[in-house]
């Protein structure tokens, strides 16, 4: 009976020590793949909620299923328009990654971005509470704005918070906050992303 009951806590202190173990919220209890090997792939954003706030404009797209709602209200006057959209996430184990995004909301809002760079995980962070790799940064390099091209030597990463990340699901969320300058006055905007990623159709 003791011998039993040493093979199960061995059993449970190796499980707790996995490099796979829970670290978002909706992660698996327990996952026999790395975090690397889950986030690594080709996903597609499957549904999706993008906030933008500043003292002249509010704006909400809302993403599912390949198609786009968008509000706005600008200067107190609305504005409601319905289209399609593309928005891929091309991860690789190399360290690189793809982000392809295309959106056309007829009189209302038409573009195509791609942006590629490098990616890594975050390290534990007490400030913030995250954990070991909870965390996912997406520095750009290139990002081609149809019909600009801007190459980045410095910049701001783009940091998203990992809720769920599994071999079928990932659920990205971030919320960011930069200050604009123009001439003496300062404008503070707000974005927040909610994203659910899911495997690319092949």
């Amino acid at each position: 009976m003791k011998k039993n009951l040493i093979y199960i806590v061995a059993f449970f202190a190796v499980i707790c020590f996995f490099p796979g173990c829970k670290k978002g919220s909706g992660d698996p209890a327990v996952s026999f793949h790395s975090r690397k090997a889950r986030l690594c792939g080709e996903w597609y954003v499957k549904e999706g909620r993008v906030s933008y706030e500043d003292p002249g404009v509010s704006e909400i797209d809302d993403y599912k299923d390949g198609k786009i709602s968008i509000n706005i209200i600008s200067n107190n006057v609305p504005g409601i328009g319905e289209g399609d959209y593309g928005w891929e996430f091309t991860i690789n184990r190399n360290g690189t990654y793809r982000i392809y995004q295309s959106v056309h909301v007829t009189y209302l809002q038409t573009f195509v971005r791609t942006e590629t760079g490098y990616w890594y995980f975050l390290t534990k962070n007490n400030e913030n509470k995250a954990k070991n790799k909870e965390c996912v940064a997406f520095q750009p390099t290139t990002i081609e704005d149809n019909p600009s091209t801007y190459e980045y030597k410095s910049c701001n990463p783009s940091i998203f918070e990992i809720v769920k990340l599994k071999n079928n699901q990932i659920i990205l969320w971030r919320e960011h906050k930069y200050t604009e300058n123009v001439g003496s006055a300062s404008t503070t905007i707000s974005l927040t992303y909610n994203l659910t990623l899911e495997p690319q159709k092949k």
